[in-house]
């Protein structure tokens, strides 16, 4: 996480933030990271839906990372 962080690897830094998400959204707190996420700019909103959407995908188990 830090080595990302240090040589502004945005890519890297930009997965991370999915991952992070994917995770407040999948957790036992999730009503309120969820609350919060509905609270924040439309644009906003969209664009961390977006980001969950895709870490989703990756990670389901019918996705074609998991045979």
């Amino acid at each position: 996480m830090y080595v990302a962080a240090e040589r502004g690897d945005k890519r890297e830094l930009g997965r991370m933030l999915q991952l992070v998400l994917g995770c407040a959204v999948n957790c036992d707190e999730q009503h309120e990271y969820i609350r919060r996420i509905m609270n924040m700019e439309e644009a906003v909103q969209h664009d961390v839906m977006k980001a969950i959407q895709e870490v989703s995908y990756v990670y389901e188990p019918s996705s074609c990372f998991f045979p």
